[in-house]
């Protein structure tokens, strides 16, 4: 019976003759089973040899291996005991933490070195001597149950040595760690004991190296090494005391600074000592002096030069420079003095200056005095160091120039045209003055042919007196606009007084009125227009720049007066006031001043102006300003007399005495409205504009009245009589309100006076004959009423059919007679 195949790898060693043909799941027969038993013995036989061949011949290398293992373990051990106690200088912590490490390392080597190594070096003599002799292979069979496999046996053999191999080398980066560190601590104390005034900088290069390899923030473009452990906690400790030794490093360079540079602040006096000792009780003296360029230079390795050279040109500025900037008389003193023989000082005082009044230019004797406080500077305190002056003036010298601009530069730019010639001879002082102290070093990349910042101040002087001029002309208007009061004083403009007359200045004389009708204007704008005459005037006779500047000057003046005005004028503003009425006359005289002044210069400006200069731009503005005034105190009047018209109810019931006198009042209030109205506008706009305002105001009253009597539904008799009297009333109130003025008051206005028979009341309100007739039905028979409709006159006046019949429902009582007039008035139309 067969076997069946239950590992298909076993094909491979069947015999070629069946191997192609062979099925998996068929069964073996007893042949084919001895054949393969055959072929599995050749194998493994052929497997052993080489496993025992390799064995014989590397078996030296592997005791070698071992043995050294175990010799470098030793020396391990050694290491992590001077590591233990380097490790105790840094704190308890850390080295309890590296003995328990060492005893669980050493336990484990132990471990090894009893257990694992012998059982090794055994393992390969026995296996060397057991594998020389073939046995059976049942025998084979036998042994290899018992004991572990060698190629298991040389898998743990390889992982072990593997580990230990790994231990080794972390060991060895553990040593080269302790040695960097024991390295840098021995630095660290070293460069601590050269803290004394004889070897400043070489400390200060040992920091500066001692930085680098501890990884720390340099200021500068230097890389720290890359062998530094940026995790080890030793590290850690020696960058914290790196940092207080540096800053104890920094305040001994500080504290003999300030002993080298003594400035006194209530004399401005400033005082150099050379050579200076440390008094510092920390630091170790060797009875030593040191040089103020020494400690430069100990600092300037630090990192920490520019920070001294700030404070010192702070100090310098605001002690030095700054009174001599705002006393160009102050004497500069300098004394040098030896004490002992030893100490020099070297000082620099101001003295102030007993002389007054002196008409000399300050820019001469301010330049001078500067540049020998420079001079000082560079000789005394930098010893002529070129780099460090550089340095220092970069930090000083942007203040210091935009100090003599703003203090005397500024001051010496002309106020007429005529000057400008004058400044020349300054611009070349400054020039001067500038490459003097460049000289010095103060101004860093300096060039000779364009100067600084004071000799491009004085080559734009031209554009430094424009600018001038500009803020003349608007601080002169914002102060007009700001504190002037705004009040009617008196001055008419228009077509009344197109000529000059006693008491107005010159300025009337350039005015085209355009046939403008006369109206009251503020004092405030006649003024503000004669500054934006003054500019353009004086920009016709300037330099194309400062002309520029000018024309710009007198646009921002018309457009200050929209910006300031209405919030100055705010609370007046929002409600019926004369201002507003006088704000509204001064809108449309700048905007018809802004429409002639191409006409009044356009021959006379310069050539850069003419294609440019224009205001006709800004008319709208104030065109529409002056609309929007004049519509919001309408409609503050329209508001207020509709809402007394609403107290009438319609003007019902005014055969109730009660209910009339009522009414009577109401229209009484309406009428003060339109009175008070008047007062405050009539002396302030133009007829013509005063009476369109006026018209439409009483002609929107007149309607409501006639449309609201026309309305009611049933009128009395004694009703139509009150009624009458009311509208004779309101008329005889309302029409002299738009009556023409006197030919006196008129002051030769013959337009107007011309055409006064034509402005009649009927033509300017469209609602008043209606009115009038309105008053007129209320007293007619029903056959007149007919009659009148009839005539076309009704119709004329604004009335309709239907207005007319509830008109006749209302007052006649209802008969065959009204039904038939009503009949004639529906049938006309």
């Amino acid at each position: 019976m067969g076997v069946p195949v239950v590992n298909s790898t076993l094909k491979e060693l069947l015999p070629l003759s069946i191997s192609g043909t062979f099925d998996e799941s068929a069964l073996l027969s007893a042949s084919d089973l001895i054949t393969l038993l055959d072929r599995i013995r050749t194998r493994s036989e052929g497997i052993k040899e080489k496993v025992h061949k390799t064995v014989t011949t590397y078996n030296k290398e592997f005791k070698r291996i071992i043995l050294q293992a175990n010799n470098t373990a030793a020396d391990v051990d050694s290491v992590s005991d001077e590591l233990e106690s380097f490790l105790e200088l840094f704190g308890e912590s850390v080295g309890k933490n590296v003995v328990n490490d060492r005893n669980a390392q050493s336990s484990k080597r132990n471990l090894l070195k009893e257990k694992g190594s012998s059982n090794i070096i055994n393992g390969l003599d026995t296996q060397k001597s057991g594998i020389g002799t073939k046995a059976p292979v049942v025998k084979e069979e036998a042994e290899s149950s018992e004991n572990v496999p060698l190629d298991i046996e040389l898998c743990n053999l390889a992982s072990k040595v593997h580990t230990l191999h790994t231990r080794i080398k972390e060991r060895e980066e553990a040593l080269v760690v302790v040695k960097s560190i024991s390295c840098l601590f021995e630095q660290l104390l070293s460069t601590q004991r050269k803290f004394t005034p004889g070897h400043l900088v070489e400390a200060a290069n040992d920091m500066r190296t001692l930085q680098k390899r501890l990884g720390l923030d340099v200021r500068s473009d230097d890389q720290p090494c890359e062998d530094v452990v940026g995790d080890v906690k030793a590290f850690k400790l020696l960058r914290d005391s790196w940092t207080e030794r540096f800053e104890k490093l920094v305040h001994i360079l500080e504290e003999m600074t300030s002993r080298a540079i003594v400035l006194n602040e209530s004399t401005s006096e400033l005082s150099v000592i050379s050579p200076v000792t440390c008094e510092n009780p920390e630091v170790v003296s060797d009875s030593a002096a040191i040089d103020l360029s020494a400690i430069f230079t100990a600092m300037d390795v630090m990192g920490v030069l520019n920070e001294r050279l700030a404070k010192l040109g702070d100090a310098v500025q605001k002690h030095i420079l700054a009174p001599i900037l705002r006393d160009p008389q102050t004497s500069v003193l300098t004394t040098d003095q030896t004490e002992n023989n030893l100490i020099r000082r070297r000082s620099l005082a101001l003295q102030a200056s007993v002389t007054h009044g002196q008409s000399v230019e300050p820019v001469i004797i301010l330049f001078p005095k500067i540049v020998q406080v420079i001079k000082f500077l560079h000789k005394e305190v930098f010893g002529d160091h070129t780099e460090w002056m550089a340095r220092f003036g970069r930090l000083l010298w942007p203040r210091l120039a935009d100090a003599i601009i703003s203090t005397c530069l500024k001051k010496a730019v002309p106020n007429e045209t005529s000057e400008l010639k004058g400044f020349h001879k300054i611009a070349e002082l400054t020039e001067s003055f500038e490459m003097e102290i460049a000289n010095e070093g103060l101004i860093a990349n300096y060039d000779r042919a364009r100067g600084d910042k004071l000799s491009t101040f004085t080559s734009d002087v031209e554009v430094h007196f424009a600018l001038r001029k500009k803020e003349q002309v608007l601080a002169k208007a914002r102060d007009l606009l700001m504190n002037t009061d705004y009040s009617l004083s008196g001055s008419s403009w228009g077509r009344s007084n197109p000529h000059h007359q006693e008491g107005t200045d010159a300025f009337e004389d350039r005015s085209i009125y355009l046939l403008q009708e006369s109206c009251a204007i503020s004092s405030l704008a006649r003024k503000l227009l004669a500054i934006v005459h003054e500019a353009v005037e004086d920009a016709c006779l300037s330099t194309p720049r400062t002309a520029m500047e000018l024309y710009h000057a007198a646009r921002d003046t018309i457009l200050l007066y929209r910006a300031i005005i209405p919030v100055k004028l705010g609370s007046k503003m929002n409600s019926l006031s004369q201002v507003a009425a006088l704000c509204h006359n001064d809108c449309l005289y700048i905007a018809h001043e802004l429409l002639t002044f191409v006409y009044q210069y356009g021959k006379v400006l310069p050539p850069s102006l003419k294609e440019i200069f224009t205001f006709v731009d800004l008319v709208p503005l104030f065109r529409r300003m002056a609309e929007e005034v004049l519509d919001r105190q309408i409609g503050f009047v329209d508001e207020e007399i509709m809402m007394r018209l609403d107290h009438a109810r319609g003007f019902q019931r005014t055969d109730d005495q009660e209910q009339y006198e009522i009414t009577q009042q109401t229209v009484q209030k309406v009428l003060d409205i339109f009175k008070n109205f008047a007062t405050l506008w009539r002396p302030v706009l133009s007829y013509s504009l005063y009476r369109r305002v006026m018209s439409g105001l009483i002609d929107n009253v007149v309607s409501r009245i006639v449309s609201e009597v026309l309305a009611i539904p049933d009128i009395a008799v004694q009703e139509t009589v009150q009624l009458q009297e009311l509208l004779i009333f309101v008329q005889e109130n309302l029409s002299p309100l738009l009556a023409l003025p006197s030919v006196d008051e008129l002051k030769g206005d013959q337009a107007l006076v011309e055409s006064s028979p034509e402005d009649s009341v009927e033509k300017s309100v469209p609602s008043w004959r209606k009115l009038e007739s309105l008053r007129n039905l209320l007293d007619m028979s029903l056959v007149s009423i007919a009659q009148a409709w009839e005539s076309g006159d009704l119709i004329s006046r604004g009335f309709s059919a239907a207005e007319v019949q509830k008109f006749i429902r209302a007052i006649f009582s209802e008969t065959a007679h009204r039904e038939e007039c009503l009949q004639r008035i529906g049938s006309r139309f």
